[in-house]
C-alpha cells in the first residue's frame, strides 16, 4: 500500500509538473480590451518615478494631465494576424497620442516578454506640441536606439520598457486595461 501511494503521489507530481506554462497569455494581455495610458516613468536602483518632462513646469505637467485624461487620448488597441505559435505574436495596433492617429506593427514573446512596437514611418513627434505626447511618439517609434523592447503585466495592466540604450535607467509607459 505504501508502495502505491508512493507511485501515484510520485505520477500527479510528474502530471502536475509536465502541465505547468511557463508562458503567458499574449492573446489575452493585448488584444482583448483597450489600454490606456496612465504616465510615463523610470525605474532607478531605488524606485519608480514619473519622469519630468516638463523641467519642473508645474502648468505645463497639468495641462499633459489633463490631455492624458481626455476619453480616446493616449489610447491603443492592438490586433494579431494569425493564433499564437510557440508563445509569440504578431499584428497591428492603432490608437491616438493627443492630435495625432498612431498606427504600426507589433509584436510580442510570451516566454521572454521580449517586445516590439513600430509606428508607421509617416508617424513622428512633430505633429504634437504637448511634451508628453511627443514623448510617448518617440517611445513608439522603434528606432535602433530608442525603442521598446519588453513587457510586463496582465490583462489588467500592462508595462512597456522602452530606451534599452540607457543602461542606470529603464524607462516605461504605464498602461490600464479600459473594460469594452
Amino acid at each position: 500500500m505504501k508502495r502505491l501511494t508512493s507511485i501515484l503521489t510520485l505520477v500527479l507530481i510528474v502530471t502536475a509538473l509536465s502541465s505547468c506554462n511557463d508562458t503567458d497569455d499574449v492573446v489575452k494581455i493585448f488584444t482583448k480590451d483597450t489600454k490606456k495610458m496612465t504616465m510615463l516613468l523610470e525605474a532607478t536602483e531605488t524606485n519608480p518615478r514619473e519622469q519630468d518632462l516638463w523641467d519642473g513646469n508645474a502648468k505645463a505637467k497639468e495641462e499633459s494631465v489633463r490631455l492624458r485624461d481626455e476619453p480616446g487620448n493616449y489610447e491603443i488597441t492592438f490586433d494579431y494576424e494569425e493564433e499564437p505559435e510557440n508563445g509569440r505574436i504578431h499584428g497591428t495596433f492603432k490608437g491616438r497620442a493627443v492630435k495625432t492617429i498612431l498606427k504600426g506593427k507589433w509584436s510580442a514573446n510570451g516566454k521572454n516578454q521580449e517586445m516590439s512596437m513600430m509606428l508607421n514611418a509617416d508617424i513622428t513627434p512633430a505633429s504634437e506640441t504637448d511634451r508628453l505626447a511627443k514623448e510617448f511618439i518617440r517611445a513608439l517609434q522603434g528606432n535602433s536606439n530608442f525603442r521598446i523592447y519588453k513587457y510586463q503585466g496582465d490583462d489588467q495592466s500592462l508595462s512597456v520598457f522602452y530606451d534599452k540604450e540607457n543602461k542606470n535607467v529603464k524607462k516605461f509607459i504605464g498602461f490600464i486595461t479600459l473594460k469594452d
